[in-house]
């Protein structure tokens, strides 16, 4: 007459954080290519602007993990197009 619940789902934390530092990883790896090789406006070396580019990381990111072609990324002409 009662359905069991479900046990509550177990996090096993040392993988989660395996998982985070991978991403961190990853997302400063972008950072750096973005202002190393990319950088179409020139602000690789003003300080001030060494965050210009981090709201591409994230959808660069998605991309990468999706295994989306590689045509995708490279194709994109302007940083509005991500």
């Amino acid at each position: 007459m009662f359905r069991r619940l479900p046990e509550p789902l177990r996090v096993d934390s040392r993988r989660v954080s395996e998982h985070l530092d991978r991403a961190r990883r990853y997302h400063a790896g972008i950072h750096r290519i973005l202002l190393r090789d990319w950088d179409p406006i020139g602000v690789a070396d003003i300080v001030e602007a060494q965050d210009e580019y981090d709201s591409y990381v994230g959808k660069i990111y998605g991309m990468l993990i999706r295994h989306e072609p590689r045509h995708k990324l490279v194709e994109h002409p302007a940083p509005e197009s991500l």
